[in-house]
Parts: structure tokens; sequence; C-alpha cells
């Protein structure tokens, strides 16, 4: 269950990286917030 729960939370932040890139940063191309998306995560983990 615990596993669950930990996908269900990286699901959840996943969504809500991609929102904020979205709202915030204006971008409409699908490839554009992906790679936004690559390169938030990148700096969080270093």
């Amino acid at each position: 269950m615990e596993d669950y729960k930990s996908k269900k939370d990286a699901l959840q932040n996943e969504l809500l990286i991609r929102k904020m890139i979205k709202e915030h940063l204006d971008i409409k191309d699908e490839e554009q917030v992906k790679t936004m998306e690559k390169l938030f995560i990148y700096n969080l983990l270093n």
C-alpha cells in the first residue's frame, strides 16, 4: 500500500509541476512543456 501512495504522490507532484509550467510560463507547445518539466526536475535534484 505504501508503494501505491508514493506513486500517487509522485503523479500529483508531476501534474502540479506541469500545471505550474503551463500557467505561469504560458507555454502552449507540449514539447516545450515536457522540456521545461525535465529542466525543473533536474534543477530540483541538483
